[in-house]
This record gives C-alpha cells, sequence and structure tokens, in this order.
C-alpha cells in the first residue's frame, strides 16, 4: 500500500473455474499488499453454491472477497430479491465499516 495503488477485478462468484485459472490467484497471491476493491453483480446472484446446490448466501460473497480474494472494498448491486433478503438484512452489522480494522 505504500505506492497508493490499487487493484479492481471481475466480479465476485466464490470459486468460479474461469476466474480460478484467471484473474482470482493473482488477487489470492497480493491479497493484504495491494487495496483492491471487486463488485458484486446481477448475474453472480444467480450462481449456485455447487455444495449446497443453494444459491450463494451473502456470507459466501462476502467471506469469499475478503478473505479469498483480499478485497477491502465491496461493491454491491441492489437486485432484488437479493438486495431485501439477504444484504440489507445484514447493512447493520460491522462487515460495512470503513476502517483499516475490517479492511
Amino acid at each position: 500500500m505504500k505506492h497508493h495503488i490499487g487493484l479492481g477485478g471481475p466480479d465476485v462468484v466464490p470459486y468460479k473455474e474461469s476466474q480460478m485459472k484467471n484473474s482470482y490467484p493473482f488477487f489470492h497471491k497480493y491479497n493484504g499488499k495491494v487495496l483492491t476493491a471487486i463488485a458484486v453483480q446481477e448475474p453472480d446472484y444467480t450462481y449456485k453454491n455447487p455444495s449446497t446446490g443453494d444459491f450463494y448466501t451473502f456470507y459466501d460473497f462476502y467471506s469469499f472477497a475478503k478473505e479469498y480474494l483480499g478485497a477491502s472494498i465491496l461493491f454491491w448491486n441492489i437486485e432484488e430479491p437479493f438486495f431485501s433478503n439477504k444484504l440489507l438484512p445484514n447493512s447493520n452489522v460491522n462487515y460495512f465499516m470503513c476502517n483499516e480494522q475490517n479492511a
């Protein structure tokens, strides 16, 4: 972070095969070393978790983006019903606090 640069990347879809062979390993390699901003957008809400067969949850997107990709900034698209049912209920928790502790 000493050079004040960062990365932006493709949408967040946890362990999406095409991205695991493309940009995700790069983000993972530099996790914690480069400020990263990434988006969760409309098409991402249509993917299903292969482990459960259910649509990805807020926590699936959030934990993969933060822990594996090292994202400090997440942009969330407000596609319904995901926004009202899964994102909005989490808007009061510290996941959305913008500080170094949660970055």
